[in-house]
């Protein structure tokens, strides 16, 4: 063999030997780009809507219906109203409804959750909170609530209330109960529909309402309330879906508490 076939045979070698590692570090480079990290769970999205009964009766939500009685006004509120949280609202699940009275007059309802994160555990945490009138006017307030609180990735995905039948002498019917449905929340953002219910009760809760529930891979991150005279008398969900992000920048979070 001549010494020019002797060189060539080197630099194809030389050459193969590029390739191969130019493609390996190609290839791993790509794989370490698709993995990367889902530290962050965030709500994404606008108000669920579904329009059919289940298997079980219980209505979907819509946004036309509401649990409990239509009022004349509303009062929205979600994470982040009426308060100041140390990360984005987005990051942050409900866990807790709660609705105080004034004299027997349902008025301030409020919410707690905790970052959607499950490295964080349980909190109960205030996310959001609003009132009426008839609250603001006086500090005597009778407070009961319906909880996950102690319950490891659990978040609401539905509502369902309880209402005061009409009276002798009132046609109104006030908000006397809540039931809530929970939801396991998993670190890769799946939504995992689960059965044990929690809710609070009134005297004169007597009726149970339609059950609205949020779409698919969705949970409740606020309420409408509905009311008549100063007082609530109905509510419907505000739904939104969780995703898995990429770990956004300013990371690590906060925790629950803002340490």
């Amino acid at each position: 063999m001549s010494k020019h076939n002797g060189w060539s045979g080197i630099f194809v070698s030389m050459f193969l030997s590029i390739l191969v590692v130019t493609v390996f570090l190609s290839a791993s480079s790509s794989i370490a780009s698709t993995i990367g990290t889902t530290d962050a769970l965030a709500v994404k999205g606008s108000r669920g809507s579904s329009t059919s009964d289940n298997s079980a009766g219980n209505r979907v939500f819509e946004d036309e219906l509401v649990s409990g009685k239509v009022g004349r006004n509303t009062l929205k509120v979600e994470i982040g109203t009426g308060v100041n949280l140390p990360n984005k609202h987005e990051f942050y699940g409900i866990t807790t409804i709660g609705i105080q009275e004034v004299n027997n007059r349902p008025c301030r309802v409020q919410l707690f959750g905790g970052l959607l994160d499950n490295r964080y555990g349980p909190s109960d945490r205030k996310l959001g909170e609003a009132e009426l009138d008839r609250c603001r006017s006086s500090v005597f307030l009778d407070y009961k609530a319906a909880s996950f609180a102690e319950r490891r990735n659990r978040f609401i995905r539905a509502v369902k209330a309880c209402t005061e039948t009409g009276t002798l002498t009132s046609n109104l019917i006030e908000l006397k109960g809540l039931r809530i449905f929970p939801a396991e929340v998993k670190s890769t953002g799946e939504v995992v529909n689960r059965k044990k219910t929690a809710e609070f009760t009134r005297a004169n809760c007597n009726t149970w309402d339609v059950k609205l529930e949020c779409g698919t891979s969705q949970i409740v991150v606020g309420v409408i309330m509905h009311e008549t005279d100063d007082q609530f008398v109905g509510i419907e969900p505000v739904c939104k879906s969780v995703k898995s992000m990429p770990e956004p920048p300013g990371f690590p979070f906060k925790d629950s508490v803002g340490h």
